[in-house]
């Protein structure tokens, strides 16, 4: 006898109860309130992700960082936000808004800008997308007078938060 499989409609109402605050290890005031919809539509062995995420006011997404083998995207669904590029020591903030796309390739460290989102003065929502690989290594350029980190993530657990 087959098996069903998880039902692939996920309500809005679904999504929002199964949010939840998740706080970046390295930077306790970056709270993402957040769900996992391609989980909950039973997308977990696709190799994909894809996450709803809303940003109280003028709180950051993440650390600055960038990845080496997942790549990302993103989607802004309403309010607006500042997103902050970094490549090769150069620093720019450009404004997002409601329907504004930002690919984000992953490649060998230096070659990728690090990124991240920043909430304008009434928050922001939107939808982040990328891979699922088995390895990923993450790059943290200097953050909060912190010299550069990396961290390697094998199989979906932290293995490895090293300075370089």
């Amino acid at each position: 006898m087959a098996v069903k499989p998880p039902n692939p409609f996920v309500t809005a109402a679904a999504i929002a109860a199964a949010q939840r605050d998740v706080v970046h290890p390295m930077n306790p005031d970056a709270i993402r309130h957040t769900a996992c919809i391609s989980d909950m539509a039973g997308m977990q062995a696709t190799g994909m992700g894809v996450h709803k995420v809303d940003l109280a006011p003028g709180v950051e997404s993440t650390v600055l960082h960038a990845h080496a083998g997942e790549s990302e995207w993103v989607y802004v669904l309403s309010g607006a936000a500042t997103l902050v590029l970094a490549f090769a020591g150069e620093v720019e903030e450009r404004a997002v808004a409601p329907g504004d796309f930002i690919g984000l390739p992953a490649g060998p460290m230096g070659t990728t800008y690090a990124h991240l989102l920043r909430a304008g003065p009434h928050g922001v929502s939107y939808l982040l997308g990328g891979d699922r690989r088995a390895l990923d290594v993450i790059s943290y350029p200097a953050h909060q007078g912190e010299g550069e980190r990396t961290l390697v993530i094998a199989g979906g657990e932290e293995v490895c938060l090293a300075p370089v």
